[in-house]
């Protein structure tokens, strides 16, 4: 009676795992490659900070607009560049430009109320800025009148160059009588 012994499997990995393997290895490094950067698309809106502040100076118009006694609420808006991306016309935020009379430069004014953060209104009958949330009132110059407000309005540096008034946008800390930027 003869005996038939079956052939021994091979001690090492088939042919057909290895291709397996290499073939999910492969997959991984595909989704990786692709995936990581999709990923990153999806959730780089949710890492930004809000925008604070623009860069460099802003236009806000031309200079001789601006009638002595008279404010002009103005949005600010600029184009802000990040490593991926160019956002043109981010609205930043408004601004109040006041001329004095006989003054050489309009002043600008952040149309945020110092005390809790809501828009500051012109009320042209009293003839100074107001806060309506917590009746925080300015004078024309910005100096506190009266109400919560812990500080006068944030003034903005602003420069005449070649005609066009141009300001630098900053967003500073509400609730506080020190000036600390956002």
């Amino acid at each position: 009676m003869a005996h038939h012994t079956a052939a021994a499997a091979p001690a090492g990995p088939s042919r057909r795992s290895f291709l397996g393997l290499a073939a999910g290895l492969l997959g991984a490094v595909v989704t990786v490659l692709f995936g990581a950067p999709a990923v990153g698309f999806v959730i780089h809106p949710l890492r930004k900070d809000p925008v604070r502040r623009g860069t460099g100076m802003i236009p806000l118009g031309r200079a001789d607009r601006f009638v002595p006694g008279v404010p002009v609420r103005v949005n600010v808006s600029a184009s802000l560049r990040d490593a991926w991306l160019r956002n043109d016309g981010v609205r930043l935020g408004a601004v109040w430009v006041v001329l004095a009379a006989g003054a050489a430069a309009p002043k600008v004014f952040s149309a945020t109320c110092p005390h809790l953060g809501c828009a500051v209104d012109f009320d042209g009958a009293r003839a100074a800025f107001a806060c309506p949330c917590h009746t925080s009132v300015f004078a024309l110059d910005g100096a506190h009148v009266s109400g919560p407000a812990p500080r006068a309005m944030d003034e903005l540096p602003a420069v005449v160059k070649d005609g066009e008034l141009l300001v630098e946008f900053h967003r500073y800390r509400t609730g506080r009588p020190d000036r600390v930027e956002a």
